[in-house]
């Protein structure tokens, strides 16, 4: 067993991805005896009463300052941030620094494409030396993409095995108990439900969803939409579903309570991973298939990132294309051949990546860096 304690931080809620993949590892090290202290960016109210959890606020200043304070105090062997941002990544290597510590940061997004995108090139550039200088001083480097872990990687500095591919693990027992509650939601038994979620942002990719539905209605009558998650774009998308006149066939559900989540992917027939081809999305490793591929589901995506590779070929469809993912769609309900592909392709993952194989390599990472 490992002999190290290990304190975390990331942000900016209690259920955002990273932060779920940060108490899934977390929970794992602890059943090993490792002592693991979490900070997130979030209220009191909202972290609740989760052990070991500490809650620093939502104002990122306020959240770094007492993230710094916090760490300075703390006797861990090595400080875990998530995200090369600012707002952990300072606080851990200045508290480091001070403390002769050690520090190890997971990378889940490309922060220099989304800055770009949200504030535009200049904020973007900025971003982009800021998340090079943070990965560049951290100790390890987790990446949770390919595309990040070949963005980042440096021969030079990383040759001693410190830096490493190691995409979010499988939360499989958040699924043990789920259940259908498709009669509850309306949906008959010939109904075809395509399963999307997601904070609906301008930038979601729902539009490409609400298109498969419309081109696949053409072929299929039975399909339907149920989209979880709401937004500041809820009603953006509701009319945009509108205009290609298929809203009856959307089910917009708002915001949902997170331990109700698996029962809607459970009441699903094919979960919907639509991309673009941009690097925001092929930096990414999104939570939600790795719930999908928990929960077993039939699951279908745009060719990108880690859809790509968690995906078998014969699943994937052109990115960024509505029509792509419709035509994907029909031909996968046609084909029983594909739909036990699909189930066998989420059984095989589940064995070799769940979160218990992940923290094993979290952990031998840790270990390499506290070696030196």
């Amino acid at each position: 067993m490992s002999n190290f304690k290990i304190s975390g931080s990331c942000g900016f809620s209690i259920n955002a991805a990273s932060t779920l993949q940060a108490r899934y590892i977390k929970k794992e090290f602890e059943k090993k005896g490792i002592p693991f202290k979490l900070y997130v960016f979030d209220e009191k109210e909202n972290v609740g009463k989760h052990k070991n959890v500490v809650a620093c606020g939502r104002n990122k200043i306020k959240a770094m300052i007492g993230l710094f304070k916090r760490l300075l105090k703390d006797d861990s062997d090595v400080f875990f941030f998530v995200k090369a941002s600012p707002y952990t990544g300072f606080p851990a290597l200045i508290a480091s620094f001070l403390k002769r510590k050690k520090t190890c940061v997971l990378i889940d997004d490309y922060e220099k494409a989304i800055t770009t995108k949200r504030h535009g090139r200049l904020q973007g550039f900025v971003m982009g030396l800021i998340e090079k200088f943070v990965i560049k001083k951290s100790d390890g480097v987790i990446c949770a993409s390919k595309f990040l872990y070949e963005k980042f990687f440096d021969k030079k500095k990383h040759k001693n095995g410190k830096y490493e591919l190691i995409p979010f693990g499988i939360p499989t027992e958040r699924f043990r108990n789920a259940k259908s509650i498709r009669k509850k939601l309306g949906y008959s038994r010939k109904d075809k439900v395509l399963f999307y979620i997601g904070s609906l942002t301008k930038d979601a990719d729902v539009d490409l969803a609400i298109n498969a539905l419309a081109h696949g209605l053409r072929k299929n009558k039975n399909l339907k939409l149920l989209v979880v998650g709401g937004g500041e774009a809820l009603e953006k998308f509701k009319n945009y579903a509108k205009e290609k006149n298929v809203l009856k066939n959307v089910k917009f559900t708002n915001w949902v309570d997170f331990k109700e989540v698996p029962n809607y992917i459970f009441s699903s027939d094919i979960c919907l991973m639509p991309m673009k081809d941009i690097e925001i999305d092929k930096g990414r490793c999104p939570m939600k298939l790795l719930e999908y591929i928990a929960a077993e589901k039939i699951i279908i995506g745009g060719d990108v990132g880690m859809v790509s590779y968690f995906l078998p070929k014969e699943l994937l469809c052109k990115p960024g294309s509505g029509r792509a993912l419709g035509e994907k769609i029909i031909e996968v309900l046609q084909n029983k051949d594909l739909q036990r592909l699909s189930i066998r392709n989420c059984k095989e993952w589940k064995k070799k990546h769940d979160l218990k194989n992940a923290s094993n390599d979290y952990e031998a990472l840790l270990n390499k860096v506290l070696s030196e």
